[in-house]
């Protein structure tokens, strides 16, 4: 993987344990420990906790509910014959659309993120070519795989992440 992923991942508080060519098996040797607020949190942020924020200062990160995302690593199937994923979607995504906005030659892909926000799901195509910095696409629980958009490479996806001290600095500023 690309020294950035490994950098992020480690400044986010988590693991990696990258080996060889094989994407899906990188992709899930990330572990990332909790769910984490996103980047335009402040955006969101109700009069109530604003207020707490500038009386106590420092408020834990944990109780800022929205928005967040969570990395998980879920293989979703739906145009392989024989799996669960296949027989639930079959008629509900179609593989014409999906591959117009993803040029993958194996339609298998990886989720690797979900979030209270929109767009709900993030997920990678696992024949991407580009194994050390992926394609990340997004879809929506209301339009699932019906419209898809590519947020960027995998690097991209985990700037969206809050770190501890990007949520300090995000802080002090609401502060002031």
């Amino acid at each position: 993987m690309d020294k950035r992923i490994i950098d992020r991942i480690t400044k986010l508080g988590g693991k990696s344990a990258f080996e060889g060519e094989n994407l899906l098996r990188n992709m899930e040797s990330i572990s990332l420990p909790k769910s984490y607020l996103m980047q335009d949190f402040c955006d969101y942020l109700e009069d109530d906790l604003l207020d707490r924020i500038k009386a106590e200062g420092i408020l834990p990160e944990s109780e800022i509910p929205y928005p967040r995302i969570q990395y998980q690593t879920e293989k979703f199937t739906p145009f392989t014959k024989g799996t669960a994923d296949y027989d639930e979607y079959s008629g509900f995504i179609h593989k014409e659309y999906v591959s117009s906005v993803i040029p993958c030659n194996d339609l298998e892909f990886l989720i690797i993120g979900e979030s209270n926000s929109y767009p709900n799901y993030y997920f990678i195509c696992l024949s991407d070519k580009d194994i050390s910095n992926p394609k990340v696409y997004t879809t929506d629980h209301e339009v699932f795989f019906g419209e898809i958009e590519e947020l960027g490479r995998f690097s991209d996806f985990l700037d969206l992440f809050v770190s501890e001290d990007e949520y300090k600095v995000e802080i002090n500023k609401l502060r002031e």
